[in-house]
Parts: structure tokens; sequence; C-alpha cells
């Protein structure tokens, strides 16, 4: 009787500095979940004449891969919108994230046993941070990459999981305005770079187009009162900042984002069957910026 032995998993990333081109890897990917390498094949039934087929022709393949992790740090974070800065001469550093023109690619290693996927030119296609009651901060990046390879002779840089703990939900703070929202249950925002595959070269994509940016979040909360209600009703007048933080040593370790001048949607079924009462929040920002704080020089 034949026994399968454990296969260790691992996920690996480097930034690249040059688009497709295979970076030293450097770091795990958070606390990694689950990878799925969504490579797609490309190809064109062709009919001619008899019910049946005439050939299936091979176009080539394309690379949409997801990695689902939760989140020890920031440092993948400029990877979602484009642009970083990083000040300070000593821990803690100060991170600053905006919408850039361009976006950073990275090089992904996913390792199963004693062999890996490489996927390289990889760029962040659609991405969430969120978080639920008593949860652990989890985010959730799709990727649009240029190509894999399957490396049978692997050898293992052996990069250590994060020492750091996590972020969790009680870390997190939510503003609305200038009200602290007390009584949130769920957090999510998410956006997508909309990405536009350029003319294939061979096989594979040679690259793609950053088309505009969309983002948005979304809050559950315990419903109280009508006062995020009126807001609703208001909206034409009434634009208010929102701001997610996650901290993890006070003024040492966190992750603010800031969504500017949102239009907010409101929604609350009444359950008569005697449930907790909640109300969703949606919000649509006009611009977002995310900072943080940490014993990392640069993100």
């Amino acid at each position: 009787m034949s026994v399968v032995s454990f296969a260790v998993r691992k996920l690996y990333w480097g930034k690249e500095t040059s688009y497709g081109t295979a970076a030293t890897v450097s770091a795990t990917l958070g606390i990694p979940q689950s990878f799925d390498p969504g490579v797609e094949l490309v190809q064109e039934d062709i009919y001619a004449g008899n019910r049946g087929y005439f050939d299936h022709l091979y176009i080539g393949r394309n690379v949409k891969a997801r990695a689902e992790f939760y989140v020890v740090d920031g440092r993948f974070l400029p990877f979602l919108l484009g642009s970083v800065s990083n000040s300070g001469s000593a821990a803690p550093y100060t991170h600053t994230v905006t919408l850039g023109s361009t976006l950073p690619s990275m090089t992904i290693e996913a390792v199963r046993g004693s062999v890996a996927e490489r996927i390289v030119g990889a760029l962040v296609s659609e991405w969430e941070i969120s978080v639920e009651s008593d949860g652990i901060v989890e985010a959730s990046l799709t990727f649009m990459a240029k190509d894999i390879s399957f490396l049978t002779s692997y050898t293992d840089p052996n990069i250590s999981l994060p020492s750091t703990r996590p972020f969790k939900f009680t870390d997190m703070t939510v503003t609305w305005g200038s009200t602290t929202l007390g009584k949130v249950t769920s957090c999510s925002i998410k956006g997508s770079n909309n990405l536009e595959p350029l003319p294939r070269q061979g096989e594979v994509v040679q690259g793609y187009a950053i088309l505009t940016a969309e983002y948005e979040a979304e809050l559950e909360v315990v419903w109280e009162d009508y006062s995020l209600a009126q807001d609703f009703l208001n909206a034409s007048s009434t634009k208010r900042d929102l701001t997610v933080k996650f901290t993890r040593t006070a003024n040492q370790d966190e992750i603010q984002f800031t969504l500017g001048s949102c239009l907010l949607e409101w929604a609350s079924k009444i359950d008569y069957t005697g449930d907790l009462m909640t109300q969703k929040i949606s919000l649509l920002p006009k611009t977002i910026t995310i900072t943080g704080k940490d014993s990392f020089s640069a993100w």
C-alpha cells in the first residue's frame, strides 16, 4: 500500500525591475491561504462541413492567478494602486500609496513540495481587503500575468513566514466623517485596475494596458438609528471621508485606507424573527489613499 506524503506549500514573491523578467523572490505573500495559478487555454474550434470538429486550433495561453492570504504587513499594497513614497530615517517608517499611471509587476513562486510554479509579469487586476467580526484581515488578489513555467528541480530559498501576527478585526477603527462607527460587523474595500491585454506575441501576451481604476467599500453596521440613512437621503449635499485603520502597536505598526468624498448607499432589512438588525453601507469614493507605518524602510 502506497502513501502520499504531505507536500509543503509556500508562496514567495519578488518585485520585478523589468516587466516579465523573473525577479529574485524575497518574501512570502503574507500568511498564504490559497493560490490558483489560473492558466487558461486559448483555442478556436474549427468546423469544415462535417458534423464533428475539423480541429481544435491552439492559439496560446493566458495566466490569471489568484492569491488569498492573511495581511501581516503592507509591502504588497503599492501593487494595488501603483505609486508609493517612503519617508523616515528610522522606524517607524511612513509609507503613502496613491494611484499611479503605471503598476509594478511581481514574480510569484508557488511551491508544492519539491517543485514550483513560477509566474512572471504578474500585475494586480482586482483586489479586496476584508475582515469580519472576530476574524483576520484577509487580502484577495487577482493577477493578470505574462507567463508561467514549471520548475521541476526547484531550489527552495526557504524564506521564513513572518514572525509578526496578522492584523485582526479588533485592530480596526472605522471613521465616517468625524464619527467613529463602533459597531461595525464587517468591512470590505475592493478595487479594479481594469487591465486590457495587449496583442499576443507568440503564445503569450506582450503585456497589459492600464485603464481607469475603480474602487469601492462596503460596511455592515449594527442598526441603532437613522443617522447613516439620513446621509444617504442627503447624498446630493453630504459626502464624507471614510477611514479604515488597522493598528497593531500604537504609532508603530499600522495600515490605513482613506476613501475620500464618498457617496453613500444605505440598505437595512427588518427581520421580524428577532435576529440582530444590521445596515449595509455601500460607499463610492472619489479618491483613495493607503498609508502605513512599520519597520520596513520601503514598500
